[in-house]
């Protein structure tokens, strides 16, 4: 059989860009997205924004390289090549130079039939991390206006919108208000992770609440609060999400089982495999074993 090495259509095969750091060690980002999204039959195509040793949270003396240029050189030769994606999905990046890479990616490397995840990592607890500024929380809502679905925490939801995480949370109507704000950015589904209403907290549990736009349908999605940091838990709900968007399911129930899949292996971390707080036991949960 002659292969046509020039031919880079999947015709049997959707194919996702996952632009996010590598951590070597430490289950987060790309070790996370790609096998979570190729578990769903989906070809995944990796761009990384930096190489770390290890991941940030919890490790000390760790090695990191910013891989902008490197990042840039890929593109070039991918033009080149002509090759496209259907979909894209970002998460962590170094800085506002990236996120200027990852909209030229959706401009120009995405085809007719295109889908864009959006994870805006920048902070937690109330607060940007301290490598982010409130320029780059900025430039994040034009990431955010172009793509289709956003996964932000309780606080990068807030530093979106520009509200606090007590205004989204307690006051009246709040999550309704956040999600109005950050479907005028320009993105049609929203998922806020890590909320805690009042009633939430005295029930101590902790919830995702999902939202499309010009539709009051909502899915809210709530589990025991894990008394326990545990690293990588936004990483596998926001891989588990685009597997499922990306092979087709609807939006709404495709929340549901994103939380329900990240939840078990969170469960999965503290009661069977409770060493594992620098990343989630996930893999069991891709073939669903108990």
């Amino acid at each position: 059989m002659n292969f046509d090495k020039k031919t880079y259509e999947n015709p049997i095969q959707k194919r996702v860009l996952a632009v996010n750091d590598l951590s070597c060690f430490g289950k987060c980002s790309l070790t996370v997205a790609f096998p979570i999204i190729s578990a769903e039959d989906v070809e995944v195509v990796t761009l990384p924004t930096a190489l770390l040793s290890t991941h940030t949270g919890g490790f000390e003396g760790y090695h990191v390289r910013v891989l902008t240029e490197d990042m840039r050189a890929i593109l070039a030769h991918w033009r080149r090549e002509g090759i496209k994606f259907d979909g894209l999905y970002t998460g962590y990046m170094c800085g506002t130079e990236q996120i200027d890479i990852a909209l030229e990616i959706a401009a120009d490397f995405l085809t007719d039939d295109r889908f864009i995840l959006v994870d805006p990592v920048m902070g937690d607890g109330g607060r940007l991390y301290p490598a982010f500024t409130a320029e780059y929380a900025r430039r994040m809502r034009e990431l955010c206006a172009a793509a289709d679905v956003i996964t932000p925490n309780i606080t990068e939801a807030a530093f979106l919108t520009d509200m606090t995480v007590d205004e989204i949370e307690i006051a009246d109507g709040g999550i309704d208000i956040c999600f109005e704000r950050l479907f005028a950015l320009g993105c049609r589904k929203a998922v806020i992770t890590g909320v805690q209403t009042p009633e939430m907290r005295v029930k101590s549990q902790i919830g995702y609440v999902g939202a499309e736009q010009g539709s009051d349908a909502r899915v809210v999605e709530v589990y025991p609060y894990v008394d326990a940091f545990l690293h990588g838990c936004g990483d596998v709900f926001a891989s588990k999400l685009c597997a499922c968007l990306t092979s087709g399911g609807e939006f709404l129930p495709s929340v549901s089982v994103a939380a329900q899949f990240t939840e078990n292996s969170i469960l999965r971390a503290v009661d069977v495999h409770p060493a594992h707080w620098y990343g989630l036991p996930f893999e069991a949960e891709l073939y669903g074993e108990s």
